[in-house]
């Protein structure tokens, strides 16, 4: 960790994976979910109401569950790796034999490297969101949160038997599922 090689879970965060070689990519999908996390806080919306309006639209939360929690939200816009940055040993496991992972408050050294990964929000909208989540004055704005454009969002599987294969949405004329693979084939070729 403090050499920066320790390679950190990518598992339940949105928008990022590991290619086979073990580098962390962007998923562009996912990505723009946790954009429009951000678009919609620092545009006056509560982690609440962002959650209960991606559970509306149908978006399933990082833990692939159906519902989406205020405390995921927050945990989104407050997470330095959308950012490009990450911070080691922010937990540690207290006991080996429970593996209960507990917060670490100065227990251990921590370690934060800048710009260790592709970025999905830019620092000074990063920051933006941490000034507003440290006053808790968000919310306040009764603005409409616009729903998000989903209609060629695909998600890529992360692990198990079927990963790396992408997910398309069935309900897709032939027409939008051949844009789809169409982008997709010409992405994977960059």
């Amino acid at each position: 960790m403090q050499e920066g090689l320790y390679k950190f879970s990518v598992h339940n965060t949105i928008g990022y994976y590991r290619d086979y070689s073990g580098r962390i990519k962007i998923e562009p999908a996912e990505a723009k979910i946790a954009q429009y996390i951000y678009e919609c806080f620092l545009e006056g919306g509560s982690p609440q109401e962002i959650a209960d309006f991606l559970t509306e639209q149908g978006i399933r939360s990082p833990k692939n569950m159906e519902y989406w929690k205020s405390a995921t939200v927050r945990s989104i816009l407050s997470n330095e790796k959308y950012c490009g940055n990450v911070l080691y040993q922010k937990t540690y496991s207290k006991d080996y034999l429970t593996h209960k992972t507990v917060k670490n408050n100065e227990v251990l050294p921590q370690y934060f490297w800048e710009n260790n990964h592709p970025a999905i929000i830019n620092k000074k909208t990063w920051d933006k969101a941490q000034e507003l989540l440290s006053s808790g004055k968000y919310g306040k704005n009764k603005k409409q949160i616009v729903k998000l454009n989903k209609k060629f969002t695909v998600s890529k599987v992360k692990n198990g038997v079927l990963r790396g294969f992408i997910l398309i949405d069935t309900s897709w004329t032939k027409e939008e599922r051949d844009i789809v693979i169409k982008i997709l084939e010409n992405k994977e070729l960059d």
